[in-house]
């Protein structure tokens, strides 16, 4: 038998591309590969030709839940029911659930997802005010999360002076002048540890985890596109095993995007910005794939970093830190929500640029602009989901602070390091610290000792 006029001898495996039927009329003709975007595919978007699907054969991405499964829920402020996998559901029956396609994959529902395809729905979902359909949530929220009212505006911050600092960061190993002291000794076990840390962070996207520097609280604040985009495009490069190029220029067009559309007017939209932008810094920095080395983006590594610190710049300058923080008394769960995760994703930006100094052979220095901040909390308050809970968690917090809460510079070498006074504030720290401020005091150790 002559297998080589047998080109459909071999099974079709599940999952790969669907048969050129289903591809537009323009790739179908030139006998192309499509990638299904919907309504127009990029190769018809690029060469500005009419992007036509034969009618019937192919699940849109703009497809919506059935009506019958929607009508049901009721309209809330914010959000009025989380809809959960069908498989870990232990509601009545009377829960909504959300519309499956034959291969148990979940149907999406937004009109602006344009790379992906049905197998990676985010199966939480909510109803939102002034929304018709179900709003996609880009993490699980957890068990005991209540969907509380948030108000993220107006809150007593303490303006940063020291925050164009961040954004000049990466002109200081370029200054000959240079005043600050000697750059970091970081050695390799040390860089090792921080990759590991950030890879397993951005790995928890693929279980629909938060990052440890976003808050489940910022989800009552209205669900962000960025976020949602973000961590669907994050999870489609973890996963990837073809299409990287394809995952990699819309991850670019993203940060492009983010960073053409200036400062946005909200003290959340702005710590989101930010956020989203170091994702995507991580996310491509660590991928498997040498994702620069492929890249012909016209936006280079460099620039993107040098756009990284204008970004949190811009979030750091309201301030990081709240004056009721500042007066060891309680703040209100928004402010504290709000300057923590500023917090939390700026010791997370300060580890990535370690390490991508340390591979560039660039000195790295002690970010004294961040002199003073506070380490993050721990698990106990970060965790609380509800207000009341929260807020008897922190009142107990102030109890075990009453000399004032730990600043990240005690972590660093000076003339205290070691006695008996620092260790007991930074023993103290670590007993109710969760994984990520562990692992900046591992870093710290090795670094400055302790």
């Amino acid at each position: 038998m002559n297998e080589a006029k047998l080109p459909n001898s071999r099974p079709r495996r599940r999952g790969l591309a669907p048969p050129r039927k289903k591809t537009c009329s323009q790739c179908e003709r030139s006998k192309v590969r499509c990638d299904l975007k919907k309504p127009t595919c990029s190769r018809c978007k690029t060469r500005q030709t009419n992007c036509e699907y034969p009618a019937g054969v192919y699940v849109s991405v703009d497809t919506t839940f059935d009506k019958t499964l929607s009508s049901d829920i009721p309209p809330a402020s914010v959000a009025t029911d989380i809809q959960r996998p069908p498989s870990t559901s232990t509601g009545s029956s009377s829960q909504v659930a959300l519309k499956r396609t034959d291969d148990s994959s979940l149907i999406e529902t937004h009109s602006f997802h344009s790379l992906y395809n049905s197998s990676d729905i985010a199966p939480f979902s909510v109803k939102m005010e002034n929304h018709s359909e179900l709003i996609e949530l880009p993490i699980a929220p957890p068990a005991d999360w209540n969907k509380p009212d948030l108000d993220f505006e107006n809150q007593d911050l303490i303006p940063m002076p020291t925050a164009d600092d961040i954004a000049t960061r990466w002109t200081r190993p370029y200054l000959t002048m240079s005043t600050e002291s000697a750059p970091k000794d970081l050695m390799p076990f040390t860089i090792d540890s921080i990759k590991r840390h950030l890879k397993f962070t951005i790995s928890k996207l693929n279980s629909y985890v938060a990052p440890h520097y976003i808050h489940y609280g910022q989800l009552s604040s209205g669900i962000k596109e960025p976020l949602v985009k973000c961590f669907r495009l994050v999870r489609l490069l973890n996963h990837a095993k073809e299409d990287v190029h394809a995952i990699q220029r819309e991850i670019h067009q993203e940060m492009k995007n983010i960073y053409d559309q200036g400062p946005q007017p909200g003290e959340m939209d702005r710590l989101c910005t930010f956020q989203v932008y170091l994702t995507y810094m991580i996310a491509l920095y660590l991928s498997p794939f040498d994702i620069y080395a492929m890249s012909q983006h016209e936006e280079g590594e460099f620039e993107s970093h040098v756009r990284l610190q204008e970004i949190a710049c811009i979030c750091a300058r309201t301030g990081i830190t709240s004056e009721a923080e500042e007066s060891n008394t309680r703040p209100t769960w928004e402010s504290w929500i709000l300057t923590s995760a500023k917090r939390r994703t700026l010791f997370t930006m300060y580890l990535f640029t370690n390490i991508y100094n340390w591979k560039k052979g660039i000195p790295n220095y002690v970010a004294e602009e961040l002199r003073g901040a506070f380490v993050p909390d721990g698990t106990a308050l970060w965790r609380r989901h509800d207000r009341t809970a929260w807020e008897q968690e922190y009142n107990a917090h102030l109890l075990r602070w009453s000399d004032g809460k730990l600043a990240i510079s005690e972590l660093w070498r000076d003339a205290e390091t070691g006695s008996a006074t620092r260790r007991d504030r930074v023993d103290r720290w670590l007993e109710k610290a969760d994984e990520f401020g562990r692992e900046l005091f591992s870093i710290c150790a090795q670094i400055h000792g302790y």
